[in-house]
Formats: C-alpha cells, sequence, structure tokens
C-alpha cells in the first residue's frame, strides 16, 4: 500500500531492487542525490499509479526504459545528473499528464522525438548538456502551456526560421545556446511575449539582431555570444541596443564574440536601471565609449575589451558606484587612467593591457580594498608603481608589463601577501630586487625580465615556497645562483639567460621538475 518513497540525499548505493515496483499504489519515488548505480528497471512501468519521478544526480547507466510510456498517471519526471545513454524513447509521448519532463547531464543521442509535441500539458522541458542532435521537432512550438525550453549544450542544427510558428505564448525561458543552429534569427521571436531569459549563443546564427526584442517586456537575461550576428549596415550605431531600452527589467546583456561593425549608441545610459552585467568583448564595436555609460548604475560586470574603441576613458565610469570588474583592454583609448576610477570602492578586477595610455598610474589605486587583479600591461604608462600599491595586502595578480614604468622595486613589496602573479617585465626598472620579496610565499609567476635590474639574486627567493614560474633574464644581474632555490620544488619554468651571473650552477635538485630553462648569456 506504500504511495510515497522519499529518500533523497543520502548515501545509498547499488541497484534498486526490482521488488520496489511492486508498489503498485506508489504515486512519489524520489531517489535525488544518492549513489544508485545500475539501469533503470523495465519493471518500472509495473507503477502505474506513479505521478512524481525524481532519480537525478545518481549515477544510473543504460537507456531510458521505453516501459515508461506505461505510466499514464505520470507529471513530473526529472533524471538528470547521471550517465544515462542511448536515446530519448518515443514512448514519452504517451505521457499525456506529464508536466515536467528534464533529463539534463546525461550522455543521451539521437534525435529529439516528435512525440514530444503531443504533451500537451507539458510546462518544462530540460534536455540541456546531452550529447542529443538534428533539428527542434517543429511539433514542440505548439506546446501551448510550455514556459520553460531548455535545449541548451548540445548538437542540435538547422534554422529557427522554419521551427517558431504563433506558439509558445507562455513561453519564459528559452536556453537554446551551445548548438549548431544557423541562419536568422527571425523577427517573429517576439511572439513569445512572456520570455524572461533569451539564450541563442554560442551557434553559428548570422544576420542582425531582430529591432523587435524591445518587445519582451519582461526580459531579463539576453545571451547572444559567439555568433556571427552583424549590425544593419545602413546604422551606424548598434541599434539593437536602442530598442532593448525598453527591456526595463533586463539584467544581463551577453553579446561578445560577433561581427557587428558599429558605435555603442548614445542612448546606451537608458538601459534598464537593473543591468548588472553588459559583456560585449570582441563584437567590433568602434568609436568612443559614451559619456552617458555612467548612467548604468547598478552595473556589476563591464566588460567591452577586444574592440576598436578609441578616444579616452570617461570618467562618468566613476558612476557606477557598484562596479566589481572594469575590462577595457585590446582596444585602441588614448591618454591616462582617470583618477576617479579609485571612486568605485567595489572594484576587484580592472583590464586595460593591451591600449595606448600614457601618463603615470593614479596614486589611489592601491586604496581600492577590494582589488584583486589589476593588468594594465602593453601600454605606454610612466614614472613609478604608486607606494599604495606595494602596501595593497588584497592584490592576487598584478600586471604592469611593458610600459615605461621606472624606479626601484620598493621594500614594502612584502606586505603584497596575498599575490600570486607579478609580471613587471618590460620596463625601465633599476636597483636590486629587494630580499623582502621573499616573503611572498603565495606567488606562483614572477617575471622581472627586460629591466635594469642589478645586484644579486636574493637568497630570499628559497622562501617562495609556492613558485612555478620565475622569470629574470635580461637584466644586470651578478653573483651566483643561490643553492636555496633548490627548496623551490613546485619550479617548472626558471630563465636568469642574458645577465652577468657566474660560478656553478646549483645541483640537479634545483632541475627536478623544470620544464624549460635557460641560462645563456651568463658566465
Amino acid at each position: 500500500m506504500l504511495e510515497y518513497l522519499d529518500l533523497r540525499y543520502n548515501k545509498f548505493h547499488g541497484e534498486i531492487l526490482t521488488s520496489l515496483f511492486q508498489c503498485h499504489a506508489l504515486q512519489n519515488l524520489s531517489t535525488e542525490g544518492n549513489e544508485f548505480t545500475g539501469s533503470i528497471p523495465n519493471e518500472i512501468g509495473n507503477l502505474s499509479a506513479l505521478q512524481w519521478l525524481s532519480l537525478d544526480e545518481n549515477g544510473f547507466s543504460g537507456s531510458i526504459p521505453n516501459e515508461i510510456g506505461n505510466l499514464s498517471a505520470l507529471q513530473f519526471v526529472y533524471i538528470d545528473s547521471n550517465i544515462l545513454t542511448g536515446t530519448i524513447p518515443h514512448s514519452i509521448g504517451s505521457l499525456s499528464n506529464l508536466k515536467d519532463f528534464s533529463i539534463s547531464h546525461n550522455s543521451l543521442h539521437g534525435h529529439i522525438p516528435r512525440d514530444i509535441g503531443h504533451l500537451s500539458h507539458l510546462e518544462f522541458l530540460g534536455l540541456s548538456f546531452n550529447k542529443l542532435e538534428g533539428e527542434i521537432p517543429i511539433s514542440i512550438f505548439n506546446l501551448s502551456m510550455l514556459q520553460v525550453l531548455d535545449l541548451a549544450f548540445n548538437r542540435i542544427s538547422g534554422s529557427l526560421s522554419s521551427a517558431i510558428p504563433n506558439g509558445l505564448l507562455d513561453l519564459k525561458g528559452l536556453y537554446l545556446g551551445v548548438n549548431q543552429l544557423s541562419g536568422e534569427i527571425p523577427d517573429y521571436i517576439s511572439n513569445f511575449s512572456k520570455l524572461t531569459t533569451l539564450d541563442l549563443g554560442d551557434n553559428s546564427f548570422s544576420g542582425s539582431v531582430p529591432m523587435n526584442l524591445g518587445n519582451f517586456r519582461d526580459l531579463q537575461y539576453l545571451y547572444l555570444e559567439d555568433n556571427q550576428l552583424k549590425n544593419d549596415a545602413s546604422m551606424l550605431e548598434l541599434d539593437f541596443l536602442i530598442s532593448l531600452t525598453n527591456c526595463t527589467l533586463l539584467k544581463y546583456i551577453v553579446i561578445s564574440d560577433n561581427l557587428f561593425d558599429g558605435m555603442l549608441p548614445k542612448a546606451l545610459g537608458n538601459l534598464s536601471a537593473y543591468l548588472e552585467i553588459f559583456h560585449a568583448y570582441s563584437c567590433g564595436i568602434k568609436g568612443v565609449i559614451p559619456s552617458k555609460i555612467g548612467n548604468m548604475s547598478n552595473l556589476i560586470w563591464l566588460d567591452v575589451g577586444g574592440n576598436d574603441l578609441t578616444g579616452t576613458i570617461p570618467g562618468t565610469l566613476s558612476q557606477m558606484k557598484k562596479l566589481q570588474s572594469l575590462g577595457l583592454s585590446d582596444n585602441k583609448l588614448r591618454g591616462s587612467i582617470p583618477d576617479n576610477l579609485c571612486d568605485l570602492v567595489n572594484l576587484f578586477r580592472i583590464n586595460l593591457e593591451k591600449n595606448k595610455l600614457s601618463q603615470q598610474l593614479p596614486t589611489c589605486l592601491g586604496n581600492l580594498t577590494f582589488l584583486q587583479e589589476i593588468n594594465l600591461s602593453y601600454n605606454s604608462l610612466t614614472s613609478t608603481i604608486p607606494s599604495t600599491l606595494w602596501t595593497s595586502k588584497e592584490i592576487q595578480k598584478m600586471d604592469l608589463s611593458f610600459n615605461l614604468l621606472d624606479g626601484s622595486l620598493a621594500k614594502e613589496i612584502r606586505n603584497m601577501k596575498s599575490m600570486r602573479e607579478l609580471y613587471l617585465s618590460g620596463n625601465q626598472f633599476s636597483g636590486e630586487i629587494p630580499s623582502t620579496i621573499g616573503k611572498l610565499q603565495n606567488l606562483v609567476n614572477l617575471s622581472l625580465s627586460n629591466n635594469q635590474l642589478h645586484g644579486p639574486i636574493p637568497e630570499s627567493f628559497g622562501n617562495l615556497i609556492a613558485l612555478q614560474y620565475l622569470d629574470l633574464s635580461k637584466n644586470n644581474l651578478y653573483g651566483l645562483i643561490p643553492k636555496s632555490l633548490e627548496k623551490l620544488k613546485y619550479l617548472v619554468y626558471f630563465n636568469v639567460s642574458f645577465n652577468e651571473l657566474s660560478g656553478k650552477i646549483p645541483n640537479e635538485g634545483l632541475f627536478k621538475n623544470l620544464t624549460s630553462d635557460s641560462f645563456k648569456g651568463n658566465r
């Protein structure tokens, strides 16, 4: 007479006993979050009263039995996160009461059965993270009650042009990312007026982004990255961004790696007040960064790197008080780094590498107490490293390589206890390497090459117990290679070429794990 059996989140293992499937009154069976293995028994088809079946997060293998189609009372099926193979049985189309069907994170292959289109009560269809192929059956788009369609991370091909009639009017989530879909994004996708999430990223869509995306008044998440989308050739600005100003609930815009070839519109500052992420890396954006970008005051992540942006960094960025990550790398930005970027008190990452920035670093950068990553490499920055940076205890990665920085490496470097990666190559630093650098016991990568450093290699380098990469090449270092370096058991790259080092190389203990070393140009 058992009707309800819930075994969720224990450490049960082994196969499910087939005798369980003699419980003909069973309505709810949940084994989620255990370590069950083996196949799903065909006898599951005997549970004629079953309404809820949750077998996710186990180690079930084999195929989904055809007998599952016998369970006419079944409303909810969750078999995610197992190691199922085979195809989706056509008998699924017989489950006329089914509301949720989720089999994501398996290794199912083959085509999506057209029979799924018979499930007139279906509200959630989750088939993501499998190896499904072929086109999306048109019958799926007739499921008038469907609210979430998740086919992401498969091998689905074809276009949407012929696959979307006027159905799915209640659809709230459309997830088609990371597939092999192509063709244009049809204008009538805007018929899904209740969408909160539209994910078409990482496909091969081409053509222009429809201008009527602004009809999605409930849209919160938009992913169009990694496609071949272009801007309307007659428009200078990315006009589809203007239409998105009507989406007043929008939180994420991800449009990176496309072929837009247009300017950021001045209306960018009129986007949703809830916008948190604007990711537009390497998508053909040109022109200047509009000053009204500062109006996006709720933004947490801004990345417009890898484009063709010119002009200066607008000081209005300082209005983004919640900003945590700023990416403007790989552009043609000129001028100085605005001092008022230090007003971004929540910033933990800043990447301005590969631009044409000049003048000295803002002295206040080290005052950003949450800053963990700073990359200003490949610019023309001058003067010395501000003292506040040398005393920052939170920075984990700092790359100032290939600029015009000079002066000495400060003894206060010992304060940078969190530092894991430090790149200062290709500058004009002089003086000796301070022995206090040995205090950086979390340091993994250190590059000081192509400078004018002189003096001996400090014995304290032997205290850098996590060090894997060390490049001191092309300086004026002299003396012996310290025997203490033999303690660096994780070191795999060691380059001291083109210095004035002399004497004997330490014994083979230094080279036990090295995959690359160079002593050229010494004595």
